[in-house]
């Protein structure tokens, strides 16, 4: 898998769901959103976006995305993610 150019559909995933207030993130916590992207000759990238409580119900967000190429990839995911606060800050960043 070129991981350059995985990553970078992964993030560009990401920033849509960086964008959502947060109270559109609690509507999707312990949910799962998956889609498969087309690529050259018939292959695709799978990208699953998880939504869950970072520690506690009603306080921070944890949002994680994967992507694989349905090979080996599958079990191993290439991942990023990001916790948003109630207050709509990034944690950690």
């Amino acid at each position: 898998m070129d991981t350059d150019h995985a990553r970078a559909v992964l993030k560009a995933h990401l920033g849509l769901y960086r964008s959502f207030p947060y109270a559109d993130l609690v509507r999707r916590i312990d949910h799962s959103e998956t889609e498969e992207i087309s690529r050259a000759q018939g292959e695709f990238w799978q990208v699953e976006i998880q939504f869950f409580w970072d520690d506690v119900p009603g306080n921070n967000i944890r949002v994680i995305g994967s992507i694989d190429d349905g090979g080996p990839t599958a079990y191993m995911p290439l991942c990023e993610s990001f916790i948003k606060s109630p207050e709509g800050r990034f944690i950690g960043e």
